[in-house]
């Protein structure tokens, strides 16, 4: 690797964990209900969870989890990948037993979507392998210590009872020595137990690190297993993006999701799109966006434009490359998928660039682009709430401040009232079409288009 690879690539790696530390901080201070017990979980989860692990060979890991007794599987809420993977293991093994920390049979609305439409997807599997069902918990059925009791007695009695290896759906956190792992081996000493995890940190980063594919099944050693099917990061923004109710989208359907999108928005608003190819997607916190953007073969980034990439990403912004056909995703809130996918609409239709003569022009730019983006966005969720706006620029003047950031929320403000426009059918058509279609890279030719598009809406 050349030294300016080898730069790229820490650039890569500081990018990823500071984000994922600072999702791992939002999440933290989320929970209301944290107390002693659950910061002793956590403390115990962190080190018994933290090993970059050897990949296994592909259907390795069925083999070795079929020699076990119980095998704990970690779950996060708002993930779908925990119930995925159940549905794949129930297929490779036909002699196991299904344990939930569900009811089967109760509507889940504090759920999102995908992850109530993967629980029956895991029902259906079980069903169509013979594999039988048991719910050992009720959700909310005390504090944690008490209700790791409560299970391992059950799930004692339910080893004792199945032929082959008890499957047992269970929250991340309790799969620690301070939580259910303990209890077990005390209830069972002669059963061997194993620790199923999903998106650890530590596999990710390894991947990342020797710029191998991170998708796989890593075994972490003293019967602990990683499945790696989205980046750590990705998991975390997705419950976060459910508490600020927004629909996260899981990684698996991120592709079909952008192009479904695109599609969507060039609908409603009768554009003519009809792509040739699509962009190349890099899921949040798969900072090897950045190599690929250093090392494309047509049209390869310099060192400096690089780090200013990796100084974005780091604050948590998605990044669209059309001349590349890169895109690096910062959330996988719905919203801001669709988001992206009317960027690449603007960007096939008007052109993806913009005049960059003076900073005005700049501005100017992204914020007809960002116009188009919230628009868009707002076709696939339309109940997305506006941020907090600052004043708008004036005509004559400069704006008050020039950063990409203000650009942003600039043409947030036009995109919302673009949207909501035409959705009281007032006459729009014609102002959305103008917005997705323009040529930005003359002189001048944003700023114009910006503020005629904000005087036909202030007129509408």
């Amino acid at each position: 690797m050349t030294d300016a690879g080898a730069a790229t690539r820490d650039l890569a790696l500081v990018a990823a964990r500071t984000l994922i530390a600072d999702a791992a901080a939002r999440l933290a201070r989320l929970d209301e209900a944290r107390d002693a017990t659950t910061a002793a979980y956590e403390r115990s989860f962190r080190k018994h969870a933290s090993a970059p692990g050897r990949a296994l060979a592909p259907g390795q890991l069925p083999s070795l989890l079929s020699g076990y007794d119980l095998v704990l599987v970690g779950d996060f809420a708002t993930s779908t990948e925990p119930t995925r993977l159940l549905a794949r293991l129930v297929s490779e093994l036909p002699r196991a037993t299904l344990a939930v920390n569900f009811d089967p049979d109760a509507p889940a609305p504090d759920l999102p979507r995908g992850v109530r439409t993967a629980r029956t997807g895991l029902m259906r599997s079980a069903a169509r392998h013979g594999t039988p069902v048991r719910c050992f918990e009720r959700p909310g059925s005390g504090d944690l210590a008490s209700r790791d009791d409560t299970a391992a007695r059950e799930l004692a009695g339910l080893a004792a009872s199945g032929g082959g290896p008890l499957l047992v759906l269970v929250g991340e956190l309790r799969v620690c020595p301070a939580g259910l792992l303990a209890r077990l081996e005390r209830s069972l000493p002669r059963a061997r137990v194993a620790a199923l995890y999903l998106d650890l940190e530590e596999p990710w980063m390894t991947a990342l690190e020797h710029g191998t594919e991170p998708f796989a099944a890593v075994d972490l050693g003293k019967d602990r297993f990683c499945v790696v099917s989205q980046s750590p990061l990705s998991k975390y923004l997705g419950a976060l993006a459910w508490s600020a109710g927004d629909e996260p989208i899981s990684v698996s359907r991120l592709e079909a999701a952008f192009a479904s999108y695109a599609g969507r928005i060039a609908r409603t608003f009768n554009l003519p799109f009809a792509p040739a190819s699509r962009p190349r997607l890099f899921q949040p916190g798969d900072t090897r966006f950045l190599l690929a953007a250093a090392d494309h073969p047509l049209h390869p980034l310099s060192s400096a434009d690089v780090e200013f990439l990796a100084g974005r990403i780091r604050s948590g912004e998605s990044r669209f490359l059309p001349d590349q056909g890169l895109a690096y995703f910062g959330d996988v809130a719905q919203s801001h998928v669709a988001e992206e996918a009317s960027h690449w609409v603007r960007s096939l239709l008007g052109g993806p660039g913009y005049c960059h003569t003076t900073r005005e022009d700049a501005f100017f730019g992204i914020a007809v682009q960002e116009s188009a983006g919230f628009a868009g966005s707002r076709v696939i969720a339309p109940a997305r709430q506006m941020p907090t706006l600052p004043p708008p620029p004036s005509r004559e003047g400069k704006p008050a401040r020039d950063s990409e950031e203000l650009a942003h929320l600039v043409g947030y403000s036009v995109g919302n009232m673009l949207f909501d426009a035409f959705r009281r059918r007032r006459p729009a058509a014609a102002l959305v079409k103008d917005v997705f279609t323009a040529d930005l890279v003359g002189p001048g030719a944003a700023k114009a288009l910006y503020f005629r598009t904000l005087a036909a809406l202030k007129e509408a």
